[in-house]
């Protein structure tokens, strides 16, 4: 079994809160088969997916309590790794016991710690405080898709692609053709503080299309702001707004879309999608916003972003990404997971290097 090379000593999603039970479910992450559960405490427990007496999955076992119990053989595994007990057994062999990885719930997330255990630490969670805010809404999604992690996430990084992929839904009305002095006006403001990079995109005086115009409640025309920030090792934490010409804004949209390597070409999109509009039986309910954001990303963004995998899969050294002036953000990023993979020791993430000389 072979774990991935990725970034260590980190916390990467491996759940939603909501789907976690007291089923185990299986996910490989980072290259390692884990089965996860909550506990009858509501603990979130993270455990290698394997029984050491005959190798059996634990993820089609039971949960006892806060303790798993193999289906196979009745060995029990508490949240820490350890054999509790052996049926018709009295002691438990020292090395009775498997891999167990901090794992924490937090703004709806089962957040686990990749790397050395020791040093796990609650703190370095990304602050996400709006989907717990009183006076907000969150739905969350989950979602496998078949390309590399660092791919699916430069998706999300670089929302230029907003106007063409998805100009049916949530583009704003241009010509697709528009020259740089014909379409509307784009400002950029990008900022790298540690491994932490932040970028403002203002569309400005733009004309809203689709279902964002059903957000506004107009066509506008409105100024797009889009805060993006990125944080190690793939949370893509981003908020929308729509700037009336008098200044004033009047909806917030936050999105968090998190990816955790599942394999080097398949990965877990996690996403919450918090809002701050609308009434409680008004337009966005839930259901609106389920339907819209799969109609995106399922039809649109998926797809794409796996037809990609396979053309790079293709073509291998072929497939240099060619940069333009809008790649700001994803740029910045790259430079960032290049000086992190250095400082780890970490060579050959191709997702990183791919990028053809500027």
């Amino acid at each position: 079994m072979q774990k991935l090379k990725v970034l260590e000593n980190i916390w990467y999603v491996a759940a939603l809160g909501e789907e976690l039970t007291t089923k185990p479910i299986a996910r490989t992450i980072c290259g390692f088969p884990m089965v996860l559960y909550r506990g009858e405490s509501g603990k979130p427990a993270a455990l290698e997916d394997r029984c050491p007496h005959r190798q059996a999955p634990l993820s089609m076992g039971n949960v006892l309590g806060d303790e798993i119990q193999c289906n196979y053989h009745g060995l029990m595994f508490n949240g820490s790794g350890a054999c509790t007990h052996i049926p018709r057994q009295d002691r438990v062999p020292t090395n009775m016991g498997v891999s167990a990885f901090a794992a924490v719930e937090r703004w709806g997330f089962i957040w686990i710690w990749w790397g050395d255990q020791s040093q796990a630490d609650d703190s370095a969670i990304p602050h996400l405080p709006w989907t717990e805010e009183a006076h907000r809404r969150v739905k969350y999604f989950y979602f496998r898709v078949n390309a590399n992690f660092q791919l699916m996430a430069d998706n999300l990084l670089d929302v230029s692609h907003v106007d063409f992929l998805h100009k049916h839904s949530i583009g704003s009305k241009i010509d697709d053709t528009a020259k740089a002095s014909e379409a509307p006006k784009v400002s950029f403001e990008t900022e790298v503080e540690g491994n932490t990079v932040t970028t403002i995109r203002r569309v400005h005086d733009t004309l809203l299309a689709g279902v964002t115009a059903k957000w506004h409640g107009s066509e506008g025309p409105v100024t797009r702001v889009s805060t993006g920030r990125w944080e190690p090792p793939n949370c893509c934490i981003m908020k929308l707004q729509f700037q009336d010409p008098d200044g004033s804004i009047n909806e917030t949209i936050n999105m968090e879309h998190i990816m955790t390597p599942e394999t080097e070409t398949t990965c877990h999109y996690f996403m919450d999608w918090t809002w701050d509009f609308g009434g409680p039986d008004g337009y966005p309910t839930h259901d609106d916003v389920d339907k819209e954001q799969r109609a995106l990303i399922e039809v649109d963004d998926i797809p794409m972003v796996e037809a990609q995998q396979r053309n790079i899969d293709t073509f291998g050294t072929d497939a240099r990404d060619v940069p333009v002036k809008q790649d700001k953000h994803v740029n910045e990023v790259h430079r960032v997971l290049r000086r992190m993979y250095e400082e780890q020791g970490i060579t050959g993430r191709t997702e990183v290097t791919r990028q053809a000389a500027e």
